[in-house]
């Protein structure tokens, strides 16, 4: 009987510890996200425009659209080099390329489009007003 109720303690103390450990903080998180507004050249938001970042090494797509007030995010992005592009009806193109983000990094991109024709195209590379929040 002696035998029985040392188990029962022992795993009592095993759930206890399970549920009493806390989560392990040091671990990092694998991604990140671009956010920003995108606006003509006036200031007003645009929205509805198309913003789509590709990942240099894997070929990795992932698209949104801005909302009423011009603001979009790409969360759960992976780490790397990214390119960046937005197309709205009645403005040029804008590419950003050389977006190089980090583990945690959710930098702003802050972007105004141009008025012309979708076919005309903005392109900027590396460094471009990429604010880290």
């Amino acid at each position: 009987m002696c035998g029985r109720t040392e188990e029962v303690i022992v795993a009592l103390a095993v759930v206890l510890l399970t549920l009493c450990t806390p989560p392990l903080w040091g671990q990092a998180v694998a991604n990140a996200q671009i956010s920003g507004l995108v606006a003509d050249p006036s200031g007003a938001a645009v929205a509805t425009a198309k913003v789509t970042v590709r990942q240099a090494e894997t070929g990795l797509v992932r698209t949104a659209n801005t909302g009423p007030d011009g603001t979009y995010m790409l969360p759960n992005l992976s780490v790397g080099l990214y390119r960046l592009e937005v197309r709205a009806a009645g403005f040029e193109t804008y590419v950003q390329s050389g977006i190089d983000l980090q583990v945690g990094e959710n930098p702003t991109i802050n972007i105004t489009l141009r008025l012309g024709q979708v076919s005309q195209r903005v392109e900027v590379t590396a460094n471009a007003n990429m604010v880290q929040t």
